[in-house]
C-alpha cells in the first residue's frame, strides 16, 4: 500500500511540474509574438502555439494554425486559412 501511494504521488508531482512549466500569455503581449517568417533568418520558419497565429491561447488549434501559416510562408499553400485575418 505504501509503495502504491509513493508511485501515485510521484506521478501526480510530475504532471503538476509539467503544468507549471507551460508559458502563459501575459496581458498585452501578443503583439510581440513572432510570425512564421519573422525569425530573422531566411532559412528558418517557426511554428507553434507561441507564435503569431491569430489565436491568443496555448492549444492544439493555435499550433495547427501556426503550422498552416508556416506552410503558407514556405510554399504558398494553403492560399487562405479560414478565419485568419492577417493573411500573408
Amino acid at each position: 500500500m505504501e509503495v502504491c501511494l509513493r508511485v501515485n504521488l510521484l506521478a501526480c508531482g510530475s504532471l503538476l511540474a509539467r503544468a507549471f512549466r507551460y508559458v502563459l500569455t501575459p496581458p498585452n503581449s501578443t503583439q510581440f509574438r513572432i510570425p512564421a517568417g519573422g525569425s530573422g533568418f531566411a532559412n528558418l520558419v517557426v511554428a507553434g502555439d507561441w507564435t503569431k497565429n491569430g489565436i491568443d491561447a496555448g492549444c492544439a488549434e493555435a499550433a495547427s494554425t501556426s503550422g498552416m501559416l508556416a506552410s503558407q510562408h514556405i510554399s504558398g499553400y494553403p492560399r487562405r486559412i479560414k478565419d485568419y485575418t492577417d493573411q500573408l
